[in-house]
């Protein structure tokens, strides 16, 4: 084990046994209360003498695990051994204490740069830095999509989970009676309906709005008052596939079909049919 991440313990002292160098030796505090044992520790030896005398030239950052009442010196990917700038060395019945010290903090801001930026925002993710140990699972409302152990990681965009979400509700509806520029909000329309067009439509654009996403459908139904009345589509629509009408049939229904092309940034005609 080598964690970037490591535990501390305020206000350690400790005294433990002779070991010489390397990391085979046994390491024996007297005490072990309060250290973790869930992460790797650094800790002190002979930074002063039994007297609290300093000895500087005797001191040794050990970087290791508390197992038991042993502290055992890490050995990969490196030794724990001569940790912070200091140097492996002999030690008879030492002091030890947990002092804060650089090792540690360079240690923990290495492990957060891994997916931060220096400003602490968080870096791109990327597949390969990105783990599925277990089923993955995101539900927006009464949707769900689940990621499971060991699959290809895919991480949804904001648009995509909103295209999801729109394929599997029920459609939403709107009602207009007559407008010379209807009132059409795809953030919140699916199916939009014009009942008794009592006027020319100068602009289907004027008051078109929203943010809709690649492949997103709409639907728009109008129905005239008895009398043929003009439709004019404006810049928003175009022609791709079926015909975008320029006028109603009196007293019928018209249904167009429209798919959003993110690439052009425009809506698709794609179906335009009249009632029989």
């Amino acid at each position: 084990m080598a964690d970037l991440l490591r535990k501390t313990k305020s206000l350690y002292a400790s005294t433990t046994n002779t070991f010489s160098t390397g990391t085979g030796v046994t390491i024996t505090p007297n005490s072990v209360s309060g250290l973790p044992t869930d992460t790797e520790i650094t800790l002190t030896f002979d930074r002063v003498d039994s007297t609290g005398a300093a000895t500087p030239t005797a001191m040794e950052r050990i970087i290791g695990t508390i197992s038991g009442g042993n502290f055992v010196v890490r050995t990969s990917p490196s030794t724990g051994r001569g940790a912070d700038g200091t140097s492996d060395a002999a030690h008879t019945s030492p002091v030890v204490e947990y002092i804060p010290n650089a090792k540690d903090s360079n240690d923990l801001i290495d492990a957060i740069l891994v997916e931060h930026l220096q400003t602490g925002a968080h870096g791109n993710v990327t597949a390969s830095t990105i783990n599925v140990g277990t089923t993955v699972a995101f539900t927006g409302g009464s949707n769900e999509a689940t990621l499971s152990a060991n699959s290809a990681v895919l991480i949804p965009t904001q648009q995509a989970v909103k295209a999801y979400a729109d394929s599997t509700r029920d459609p939403r509806t709107t009602t207009e009676t007559s407008s010379a520029t209807p009132t059409i909000n795809t953030d919140n329309i699916d199916i939009h309906t014009i009942t008794a067009q009592a006027e020319a439509i100068t602009s289907m654009t004027t008051n078109l709005s929203g943010t809709p996403v690649n492949g997103q459908k709409l639907i728009i139904r109008i129905k005239d008052d008895g009398t043929a009345r003009a439709i004019t589509w404006g810049a928003s629509f175009a022609s791709r596939g079926a015909t975008l009408p320029t006028t109603t049939v009196l007293g019928k229904y018209h249904h167009i079909g429209l798919i959003y092309n993110s690439t052009a940034t425009i809506w698709d005609c794609v179906a335009a049919v009249v009632e029989a």
